[in-house]
């Protein structure tokens, strides 16, 4: 039996977004390998399980080593690697700790999908309180990611469009546009 898990559910965890980052700069490697370069070993398998699956991984199996890659046929799959491609070429901050809050998730794919808004819109839609939305706009703002307006007291919020990168954090949001993910119940 499917259930459906929202993006921001898959992305909230910064061991998630290190081990989808890595795969997407290596290809494909063991568990141990993936540990390592996530600097986490205690969960791991975990998250592996998780993301195998959401079908974003792919397992290969040969004997009693597991060997994972990123499902780059699932058109969703190849637009969150090229944005972890683009994010690597131009280092505007860490991804895992831009991604890590389902509350910047949220922002940004609401404002992929109507452009622009101003906070009070933001928090409404995104239904984040008002000082929680106003802290994350001011970090992806800090982080080159958004573009903020202001007309008196109104600020508006938009995606830095002329930037190459932020174009394809935008891409991955609208390619990402289902509302969810079906993954097996019980994953987590």
């Amino acid at each position: 039996m499917a259930i459906d898990l929202p993006i921001e559910d898959i992305l909230q965890s910064k061991t998630r977004v290190r081990i989808l980052k890595i795969l997407a700069e290596e290809g494909e490697l063991n568990v141990t390998e993936i540990a390592k370069r996530a600097h986490n070993h205690s969960s791991i398998r975990s998250h592996l399980y998780f993301l195998v699956k959401a079908d974003i991984l792919q397992e290969k199996r040969f004997g009693r080593i597991r060997i994972y890659q990123l499902r780059v046929e699932d058109v969703r799959v190849r637009a969150m690697k090229n944005f972890f491609d683009f994010w690597k070429v131009e280092g505007i901050s860490r991804i895992e700790d831009v991604f890590y809050s389902k509350g910047r998730i949220r922002i940004c794919n609401l404002l992929a999908e109507v452009g622009e808004l101003n906070i009070s819109e933001i928090a409404k839609r995104a239904r984040i309180n008002h000082s929680n939305t106003e802290f994350h706009l001011n970090f992806l703002v800090k982080a080159n990611i958004l573009h903020e307006k202001k007309f008196g007291c109104i600020r508006i919020y938009r995606f830095r469009n002329e930037d190459v990168t932020v174009r394809a954090i935008k891409n991955f949001f609208d390619v990402w546009k289902g509302p969810t993910l079906s993954v097996i119940e019980g994953a987590f």
